[in-house]
């Protein structure tokens, strides 16, 4: 309690503490990773959402610098082995706690959808409905910025040319990803068997053509 209660007054600690248990991914023991997992979900189960919105821009770059963190972790290099499942869903879940639209710069809401869609496609169940809410988020954001022109968003993200150029940014991203050979129709595929039928079981259809 006495933890949660500080992270909650200062990014600076929760970045401490999410980048602690992330560097635990070296870990192998199925017993290690179980006590990381646990100690993460307990961690999520005290928050709902970011409370630290239009922080200094000292505090900012603290939770810039770890979705930064977060990003380069979950990206594919050769020249290192892959991370834990385990770790995967622990470090989506805190980009998906730690996105705020209207606090990210332009280049960094696009490098979040364009993870967040490839996400969509990923073999993790758990992990797909995370990444929809993560693009839809961002995508409802820059929606409603773009039809309240005059609104206290503006105020935030500089002026309309800052505006603009970020949601053509975003918007360029997007169609960038659908239009992969395969994609949307692999997308649309997982999605109808994520759905969930109102008896509680999985009886979704793949989707043939797209």
């Amino acid at each position: 309690r006495l933890l949660c209660r500080y992270t909650t007054r200062q990014p600076e600690a929760l970045v401490q503490v999410l980048r602690a248990l992330m560097g635990s991914a070296h870990h192998s023991s199925l017993k290690q990773q179980s006590a990381v997992s646990d100690l993460f979900l307990t961690l999520s189960l005290r928050y709902s959402r970011v409370i630290w919105r239009n922080q200094s821009q000292s505090k900012s770059s603290h939770l810039h610098d770890l979705r930064a963190y977060l990003l380069d972790m979950l990206a594919d290099k050769p020249q290192r082995p892959p991370v834990h499942w385990r770790y995967v869903l622990m470090a989506n879940s805190a980009l998906l706690f730690l996105t705020s639209p209207g606090e990210e710069t332009p280049e960094e809401a696009a490098k979040l959808v364009s993870h967040a869609l490839s996400m969509v496609c990923s073999e993790l169940a758990t992990l797909r409905p995370l990444a929809m809410q993560m693009v839809l988020m961002l995508l409802k954001y820059q929606l409603r910025t773009k039809l309240t022109s005059k609104s206290a968003f503006n105020a935030q993200l500089g002026t309309e040319e800052d505006l603009a150029r970020g949601q053509k940014l975003l918007t360029d991203t997007v169609k960038s990803m659908l239009k992969r050979e395969g994609f949307v129709t692999q997308m649309v595929n997982l999605l109808a068997l994520d759905h969930t039928q109102g008896d509680g079981q999985r009886e979704g259809t793949a989707v043939q053509q797209v």
